[in-house]
């Protein structure tokens, strides 16, 4: 690693929101003016590393795969921790801004039976070191962009275009980080859209458009929408392609599995994979994230993914 935190060769960088996670099962999702009941005592939760940049980031470290971070943390003691955590794991942190002042961002998450999230997140404040996010551009192929600033995703995205980076897109339902311009320009210019299937009918809805197999018209890109244990549908200008789960050994919890599956998708199209080889891949670094409670717990290494996939013969 060199001056600064920077990993020497890179190849993909991920920018959006970090957090640290306390992930609490609830018995349904309360709605206004009504009682929820929580199903285990939060004082015997630990906050757990978190973000859907860094999740993504800090899997495809794991996998072999060069990458850099563009995120905000606080320059309290939970922020220089994590940090230092994703130095550890051999994340570009160049990108890595530490806000002087600020509380390290911190996610409440609420998960019901069937697996939906309800999400309460403190921010970091103000967007990162414009300069050292330039430099992290020029160096990489790919720009993902996760849930974070509009504004600095705004950016990001128009310098991407402009050096003529590939864009990765992990599509949140979220006007504060996607208004409608961002929402176009990205749905017009990501050469990769990832989302679930209530994600991708909310993007359909607010542009318009019937379906993925539209999006893919409109952009040229690859569209991928996961379905839970019912796979994943890949669409591409070829064609529609259904991609079965993998499931996982015991499943705990769901939370960050989509940031797996989108780091495992772009691990295979970096191996020269086609998009639906690629998104088996996915799905077998997504089982492992289920097998434990937070995003990152369990994020497996290329031996360990590789090996799973042959087990299921997708290797």
């Amino acid at each position: 690693m060199g001056p600064g935190g920077a990993v020497r060769s890179l190849q993909v960088v991920v920018a959006g929101y970090a957090s640290l996670d306390r992930i609490l099962p609830v018995d349904r999702l309360a709605g206004p003016d009504t009682t929820g009941i929580l199903q285990a005592d939060p004082s015997a939760i630990a906050d757990s590393y978190g973000g859907c940049a860094l999740n993504v980031a800090v899997s495809l470290a794991r996998l072999g795969i060069a990458a850099g971070v563009i995120t905000t943390l606080g320059d309290d003691a939970a922020g220089q921790d994590y940090r230092d955590y994703l130095a550890a794991q051999g994340v570009d942190i160049s990108g890595v801004t530490m806000r002087l002042g600020a509380s390290t961002p911190r996610s409440l998450l609420l998960r019901d039976p069937e697996g939906s999230t309800a999400c309460y997140y403190y921010p970091a404040g103000a967007a990162g070191d414009w300069s050292a996010q330039q430099a992290l551009l020029r160096r990489v192929q790919w720009l993902v962009v996760t849930v974070g600033d509009a504004q600095e995703n705004q950016r990001l995205v128009a310098e991407a275009r402009h050096l003529r980076r590939r864009i990765a897109w992990g599509m949140k339902a979220d006007a504060q980080a996607y208004p409608l311009p961002l929402l176009q320009e990205l749905s017009a210019s990501a050469h990769l859209l990832v989302c679930n299937q209530r994600e991708a009918e909310h993007l359909c809805r607010v542009l318009g458009v019937a379906g993925p197999e539209e999006l893919v018209r409109r952009g040229g890109g690859t569209v991928v929408v996961t379905r839970g244990g019912q796979g994943c549908l890949v669409c591409t200008a070829h064609g529609l392609a259904e991609v079965p789960a993998v499931p996982p050994q015991q499943l705990v919890d769901s939370t960050g599995a989509g940031d797996a599956f989108l780091a495992g998708l772009l691990f295979g199209l970096l191996q020269g994979r086609a998009p639906s080889a690629a998104a088996a891949l996915g799905a077998v670094n997504a089982s492992f994230v289920l097998q434990a409670l937070g995003c990152q717990t369990s994020l497996p290494g290329r031996e360990l993914l590789l090996a799973r996939a042959a087990q299921y013969n997708l290797g």
